[in-house]
């Protein structure tokens, strides 16, 4: 049938039959002649396009030289320069004939001030040569791609490219297209991929480490107490990994007298009951270390009273999972686009003159792919709901979508489950 496209679809190559035809040799003027019949060859065709770019690192060296001024280690000395290459370069994808496989002269990138990965990724290698640190030019696919460079001898492999960095013989992947990326993190979107790295005649294969949830987490706390009939209180949003990464790229990208707006679209989570009172962002500008947003909200709509008892909801339902509910007519697989780890551990404290009532069960799963825990703990004045989601697995295939909608609906359920109250005040 025709493929029609579909929201968060993954990769077609990850789930629909194809074909990757590579021509391992030919024949011309009766002499034959080596195509991609192994890595060797596709690297050879590779160093052949990379040395086309003819660098001239002499005039990058001033700029190289007020960066680095005042660093006196390796490590500082090419964090300085990655931090420099992010902010100061603008990624922009331009291919024009052998210009999609050739990168930009490393001199015309710094002097214009844009490039495409590949001009990104050799202007940052020729800075860190510069620094006296050893540096290498290197492809990669992104996870778009379903294959690499252990499986198959083709330039499907490689959509993208960044610098290679060894400090102390480790290999460092820095990737300068990725704005507000932290130094030491590699971006979800290689993780767990292959880089192929040029070392002039000879190359290395490093294997990117695999994404691990715990790394990339949101943590919400929220002490909520009742204030004329609705619950008001202050919420805490922490983001790490690749969470904090994506935050301050949508935060650093909008206009400064934007931002407060879009703070307080962030902090209502999709839900229109919140109401923003106040909210600020510390350690702003901190690309390494935890975003983290406080709020003064009010939550609305979430008590009722009904002869006397009071019935209360402290929690809702991820707005952002809705849109991966499959419906019957689904044809593709869903890319959730990240793996990660969301906690919520948030807090009522009861009414004076009131005592709990009853609370919600604990609900528990767990799956190939995904995980979640959630439970209240309450004493006689108070009420915490501690609850936990850990994607593992990005893509949802078609065998999954039963026991994924299934999910999906109990844990909504579980979200607008309410607590009750009663008045023991005579």
């Amino acid at each position: 049938e025709p493929v029609k496209s579909e929201e968060h679809a993954a990769g077609w190559a990850y789930q629909w039959p194809h074909m990757v035809i590579t021509v391992k040799k030919w024949e011309e003027n009766g002499e034959w002649k080596n195509g991609f019949s192994n890595l060797n060859d596709l690297y050879a065709w590779y160093k052949i396009l990379y040395d086309k770019c003819a660098n001239k690192p002499e005039a990058l060296k001033p700029t190289v030289d007020k960066i680095i001024a005042g660093k006196t280690t390796a490590e500082a000395k090419a964090r300085a320069i990655y931090y420099w290459v992010q902010d100061n370069i603008r990624y922009i994808a331009f291919e024009d004939g052998y210009a999609g496989f050739i990168p930009t002269p490393a001199q015309d990138v710094l002097k214009n001030k844009y490039g495409d990965c590949k001009g990104m990724a050799n202007l940052l290698t020729e800075m860190l040569k510069l620094a006296g640190l050893e540096a290498h030019y290197a492809l990669v696919g992104t996870r778009h791609i379903p294959y690499n460079h252990h499986t198959i001898n083709a330039m499907c492999v490689d959509n993208h490219a960044i610098s290679c960095l060894y400090l102390q013989g480790n290999p460092v992947l820095l990737d300068a297209t990725e704005k507000y990326g932290a130094f030491g993190e590699v971006a979800y979107r290689i993780a767990g991929k292959t880089a192929l790295v040029e070392k002039k005649s000879s190359y290395e294969v490093v294997d990117i480490p695999a994404p691990v949830a715990e790394k990339h987490k949101t943590r919400t706390e929220a002490a909520f107490r009742f204030n004329n009939q609705q619950l008001s209180g202050t919420v805490t949003h922490t983001l790490t990994g690749e969470m904090r990464t994506q935050f301050n790229q949508m935060y650093y990208d909008i206009p400064t007298n934007r931002r407060e707006d879009f703070l307080k679209d962030y902090m209502n989570f999709g839900n229109n009951n919140i109401e923003i009172q106040s909210v600020k962002l510390e350690q702003e500008g901190d690309r390494e270390k935890p975003v983290i947003i406080k709020a003064e909200i009010v939550f609305m709509n979430q008590v009722t009273r009904i002869d006397g008892e009071w019935f209360a909801a402290i929690d809702f339902f991820p707005d952002w999972l809705k849109s991966y509910m499959p419906n019957t007519k689904r044809k593709s697989f869903f890319d959730l686009g990240i793996i990660g780890t969301y906690e919520d551990e948030i807090s009522f404290a009861l009414p004076n003159g009131y005592s709990l009532l009853d609370y919600p069960a604990a609900f528990t799963e767990k799956e190939k792919g995904w995980q979640f825990s959630g439970a209240y703990v309450a004493d006689k004045q108070k009420v915490v709901l501690k609850k936990k989601l850990v994607l593992e697995e990005p893509i949802v295939v078609h065998t999954q979508f039963d026991k994924w909608k299934a999910f999906l609906t109990s844990l909504k359920r579980f979200n607008n489950s309410l607590i009750s109250a009663v008045s023991v005040t005579p």
